[in-house]
């Protein structure tokens, strides 16, 4: 329908506006939280795993930057003990610490 159109048009518009304006920490901490949101499930100790076949290179296209950007960013991520990462996981420790991030 053309109300589903618009919105589409609408928040490719959003996305597109925030690759420029937005540092790689901002928009994959945005993705992060939108991932979680829509698969994560939480775990015995309160954290959130996204269970996605999902490369660093997928993420980098998902957010409009490089693997190396994505990989710099969650190895920073890692270190500060805001994520863990497997291979098809993701595990938000600190969802809030992570919405911070997001401006």
């Amino acid at each position: 329908t053309a109300r589903t159109l618009s919105t589409r048009l609408r928040q490719a518009t959003e996305a597109l506006t925030s690759f420029g304006a937005e540092a790689v920490p901002a928009r994959l901490a945005k993705t992060m939280i939108s991932l979680a949101e829509r698969f994560g499930a939480p775990d015995d100790d309160g954290a959130i795993v996204i269970e996605l076949p999902l490369s660093q290179e997928d993420l980098g296209g998902l957010v409009g930057a490089s693997r190396d950007s994505v990989a710099r960013t969650l190895r920073d991520w890692r270190a500060q003990g805001l994520v863990t990462t497997r291979r098809r996981s993701i595990t938000l420790l600190d969802i809030e610490r992570i919405r911070t991030r997001c401006h």
